[in-house]
């Protein structure tokens, strides 16, 4: 009973995502993902985890998103990578059909920060 229940299959890869970003509104213009943090799960084994600062050249952070996320300019320059090289890596699992995408607000704020 109840063996097609996703907790009973062993073999489920899992995405989980959550991005932040330089401001609190969806709907800015100026709003860019600055963080992006991803955990990729095949069935209970943690395969990998990635933090990945992405450097935006006009990134411009508002204080209320710095205060919430804890951003800070000079970990900001020491971390950032160009957002190509993190993003097409974070994309081969995203895109994978064989991964459940799990995320808080994926739906309601980060899939519109992707896109």
């Amino acid at each position: 009973m109840n063996e097609d229940l996703l907790r009973f299959n062993k073999k489920q890869k899992y995405l989980f995502f959550d991005f932040e970003t330089c401001c609190l509104n969806l709907g800015s213009t100026n709003n860019k993902p600055w963080q992006l943090g991803y955990i990729v799960i095949e069935g209970s084994k943690v395969v990998l985890k990635k933090d990945c600062w992405i450097h935006w050249d006009d990134l411009k952070m508002t204080p209320a998103a710095a205060k919430m996320t804890g951003w800070t300019e000079a970990k900001y320059k020491k971390l950032a990578k160009p957002a190509d090289l993190i993003l097409a890596e974070f994309e081969k699992y995203l895109y994978d059909e064989s991964f459940i995408n799990v995320g808080h607000n994926i739906l309601g704020f980060d899939v519109y920060i992707h896109g």
